[in-house]
């Protein structure tokens, strides 16, 4: 197995175990550890039983790789220390060193030259070609998806017992509700679920699978900001600061996302300058009720990728409340009533109830489109 924290990407965790021989799978583990729920856990088969034994206490920066069965006295026979390495060096470096001999060095070239390979291909890639096929939803298209009038998060009965940890970024035994989320669903049970808001659309499949595909690496790669402490941010066109709430220049729109911008402006407001905010929110954060500044549009577009999650909407008087279920690849479109009479947020929590099933959530990166009125 190899662990790392969540913020090391899958491709470093490869390569560290790389060295130490040729790798016939590598894949995620549905194994976690409760005492770091959010850490990255990879099985790993190497080709040579040789490298499994030089797993045993390998670490590599923050790569950590540990093996089922101790074995020390056979590794040790395989490494040939290095009296003129620093002490502390010299057990990583004979790993190393000894992993060349069961194909460490052409493991390596494989993961460059795939990594170069993939790096080609995204900047070559044609989305006029993704989108040939693919006809744009229209404007006309039947608002929210069709459902009796009911709440779908409401529960009634015993403890949805089968959560199926597997899927879990943090197990349910281990995750606790906060005060403010405890405060959250008091506030929803004092309303009455009602019909969608006015303006309130769902667009499902908005994205076809390639596009959502290549989102999801594009955001891999992303340099994130720090400006909210439960997600991560970036903003393109302009940039919202969220402590003074005035609007600044953000980040230049990069020319891979030409073809999402040109794919979302048919549902905004024509002629005005557009802003992109993207967030990548981890369970069991979410996001605080609000109503988006009046400095953006009158349209707001939210397109989910990675993770579906419930969007939950209260008008201004605390009187009533929708939930909409925010699917992968769906775009949702707020204006008129939907965009200025209602809240809008994402509950705490590791799961949603949705019609009757407790759904794991997942991290979720979504595209968050709007307008600029005035600067």
């Amino acid at each position: 197995l190899a662990r790392a924290p969540p913020t090391v990407l899958l491709k470093d965790i490869r390569r560290g175990a790389a060295c130490l021989g040729k790798i016939e799978s590598f894949k995620v583990s549905p194994l976690t550890n409760p005492m770091a729920p959010f850490e990255q856990v990879i099985e790993i088969c190497y080709v040579h039983k040789e490298s499994m034994l030089l797993a045993e206490d390998f670490q590599l920066g923050s790569v950590h790789l540990e093996v089922s069965t101790s074995n020390r006295p056979a590794r040790d026979a395989l490494l040939n220390l290095d009296a003129g390495v620093n002490e502390e060096d010299r057990l990583l470096a004979a790993c190393i060193s000894a992993g060349t001999k069961y194909g460490s060095l052409e493991e390596m070239h494989k993961i460059r030259d795939e990594v170069e390979l993939l790096q080609r291909k995204s900047e070559e890639i044609n989305v006029e070609e993704w989108m040939e096929n693919t006809e744009i939803p229209k404007d006309n298209v039947d608002p929210i998806e069709q459902e009796e009038l009911k709440n779908p998060m409401a529960h009634e009965g015993p403890p949805l017992m089968d959560r199926g940890d597997k899927y879990y970024n943090l197990k349910p035994a281990t995750y606790k509700k906060s005060d403010k989320a405890i405060a959250y669903e008091q506030k929803l049970k004092s309303m009455t679920y009602s019909k969608a808001p006015q303006g309130l659309t769902v667009i499902p499949n908005f994205l076809t699978d390639g596009e959502e595909q290549f989102l999801l690496a594009y955001a891999r790669e992303l340099s994130w900001d720090k400006d909210v402490p439960t997600r991560d941010t970036v903003q393109y066109g302009h940039r919202y600061n969220f402590d003074t709430k005035t609007i600044e220049k953000g980040r230049d729109w990069p020319e891979k996302l030409e073809w999402l911008r040109k794919k979302l402006q048919p549902y905004l407001e024509p002629g005005e300058e557009e802003a992109m905010l993207i967030n990548r929110i981890t369970p069991p954060n979410g996001f605080g009720a609000h109503i988006d500044d009046d400095a953006f549009g009158r349209k707001v577009l939210i397109l989910g990728t990675g993770s579906a999650v419930n969007i939950v909407f209260w008008d201004k008087a605390l009187e009533r409340f929708h939930v909409v279920r925010s699917r992968r690849r769906a775009l949702i479109v707020m204006e008129d009533e939907a965009r200025y009479e209602y809240y809008h947020s994402i509950p705490e929590g590791i799961d949603d109830i949705w019609n009757g099933k407790c759904i794991a959530r997942g991290i979720r990166t979504s595209y968050t489109v709007r307008t600029i009125r005035k600067i």
